[in-house]
């Protein structure tokens, strides 16, 4: 789904995959911002470790997430 905020387009998409471009686009939004999505999304039950897992399958980042989906208890 497209909307723009103030303007500027942007896609909505699922939590899970949110969490997933934070971590890919780290350099832009910050390190601390992509552990900050994680932990809120998985604490306020919008997403599951097996739906980021699934997105990062499916958007070529396992290699990234997987250490820190394995680093993490949740």
């Amino acid at each position: 789904m497209d909307t723009e905020f103030e303007g500027v387009p942007a896609r909505i998409t699922s939590p899970a995959r949110t969490v997933v471009d934070c971590f890919r686009f780290r350099s832009r939004v910050g390190t601390d911002i992509a552990y900050e999505a994680l932990d809120d999304a998985l604490a306020r039950h919008h997403t599951t470790p097996d739906e980021i897992w699934r997105t990062a399958s499916a958007c070529r980042a396992k290699s990234l997430i997987g250490p820190i989906l394995g680093a993490r208890t949740y």
